[in-house]
């Protein structure tokens, strides 16, 4: 098993903030601060490059539903990382901070992205009155699997995760209490 590849300080303390310290820790992300480079960047590339490389399927998965919303997805990112230091994006491809390249391929757009950003990128959508898991580019959950959510509505999507009973509607409320394209953070940290 790979060691873990941490960050030496984190930009937020989720355990410090009681919007975060209780299950399910859902934030909007305010302003332009979503996308990161910190000093884990390049260990965490890496590990993300051998886990789509090797393993795609359990790292990533997008339904047919959710092909639109991944596109547009893909082109916010890219348009972020235009302007990002380190980053240069071209037309075929784009250099990130660590020089590694990466064939851009809007065919493939959370494969893409999750060669690109260090944050894992998951599309919940509503279906009813519930939201589920459509698309994700998801290689460092805490305490979960893309397979164990895949597709399932919210409300059954961590039943099996003693972590959440508990948190009922906490979770659901905080996706409905944002526009539809907003950009969320979920603190994965509250589950360790």
């Amino acid at each position: 098993m790979t060691p873990p590849i941490l960050q030496s300080r984190l930009p937020f303390l989720p355990w410090m903030d009681p919007r975060t310290r209780r299950l399910p820790g859902i934030l909007p992300v305010e302003g332009e601060d979503w996308l990161r480079v910190d000093d884990a960047f390049a260990g965490q590339m890496a590990e993300r490059d051998r886990l789509i490389g090797t393993c795609p399927g359990a790292v990533h998965a997008l339904l047919h539903e959710a092909e639109d919303a991944a596109a547009e997805l893909y082109r916010m990112v890219l348009a972020k990382l235009s302007g990002t230091e380190g980053y240069a994006v071209g037309p075929a491809s784009a250099r990130r901070p660590d020089g590694a390249s990466v064939a851009l391929d809007p065919g493939q757009p959370l494969l893409t992205l999750g060669r690109l950003v260090q944050e894992d990128l998951c599309l919940m959508q509503q279906d009813g009155g519930e939201h589920r898991l459509t698309g994700a580019i998801l290689c460092f959950p805490a305490s979960w699997s893309l397979a164990e959510n895949w597709g399932v509505r919210d409300r059954h999507s961590h039943a099996r995760r003693a972590l959440y009973r508990g948190c009922g509607a906490a979770r659901p409320a905080a996706l409905r209490r944002d526009p539809p394209g907003a950009a969320l953070v979920a603190d994965e940290l509250s589950d360790l």
